[in-house]
């Protein structure tokens, strides 16, 4: 008998794609001149031990996802039946959005989302740059590189400070 376990598993694990090769045919896919490296031979096993794992994953995927029919069917059998399914449709009671209204709607929220992203990135850009002199200026300190005007305690504290506001903010965005 035919199941839907036995069809997904002969498709997807049984089938003879590509993921069989030899250790010649791995060998092969190398440039010539790596072709006698000791190292390709761990390569080769390490891709078998991959491509097994990813296998058995498929497998407990498969015995899941055949379960599911099972689940389903007993849900059912537990849940009460709504009297007033058969009741005539009510079109007054119609939240459904028409094509146009929803591609509307999409359309406002990716713009949105796009506004959103570039003024996230120029944040981070101004994070990033504020972080990056920060960072400048006290490896010139540890350098000895000070600047000309001088560069006293109070200056090293504020570039601190400096630092660790762009690095909380920097953690507020990313949280």
């Amino acid at each position: 008998m035919i199941t839907e376990e036995s069809v997904l598993t002969s498709f997807l694990l049984n089938s003879e794609l590509a993921d069989n090769l030899s250790l010649k045919q791995f060998t092969n896919l190398f440039p010539v001149t790596y072709r006698n490296n000791p190292l390709i031979k761990t390569l080769y096993r390490e891709f078998q031990l991959e491509r097994n794992t990813i296998r058995e994953t498929v497998k407990a995927n498969i015995i899941e996802e055949c379960k599911k029919p099972e689940q389903w069917e007993n849900l059912e059998d537990n849940m009460e039946v709504d009297d007033d399914i058969d009741e005539p449709y009510d079109e007054f009671e119609d939240n459904r959005l028409s094509l146009k209204q929803a591609i509307s709607i999409l359309s406002k929220a990716k713009r949105h989302m796009t506004y959103e992203i570039y003024r996230m990135n120029e944040d981070f850009n101004e994070l990033f740059e504020g972080i990056e002199n920060s960072k400048n200026e006290l490896s010139d300190l540890v350098y000895g590189r000070i600047p000309k005007e001088g560069f006293g305690k109070d200056d090293a504290i504020d570039g601190l400070k400096a630092l660790t506001k762009s690095c909380n903010d920097m953690l507020e965005i990313n949280k």
